[in-house]
């Protein structure tokens, strides 16, 4: 999964399981093990703004996987 928010403030992603998700990428920090964290609450990851976010293959369950994950005007 990946997340841009180019917006100024925060933007929520609908569709992302609650829980506690492993990240690649997060606040501007990159980690190859995945040993960074993130929350998801009940309405979707909250992406910080003008972030990105990245999460490795099968750490993040879609509720609804037709849908493209980017949190951009």
């Amino acid at each position: 999964m990946r997340v841009f928010n180019a917006n100024d403030g925060a933007a929520t992603v609908p569709g992302i399981a609650a829980g506690e998700c492993s990240t690649l990428a997060v606040d501007g920090k990159v980690t190859l093990t995945g040993g960074s964290t993130v929350n998801v609450g009940a309405d979707g990851y909250a992406a910080a703004g003008l972030s990105a976010t990245g999460a490795p293959v099968g750490a993040v369950a879609l509720a609804d996987r037709s849908r493209v994950l980017a949190a951009t005007p």
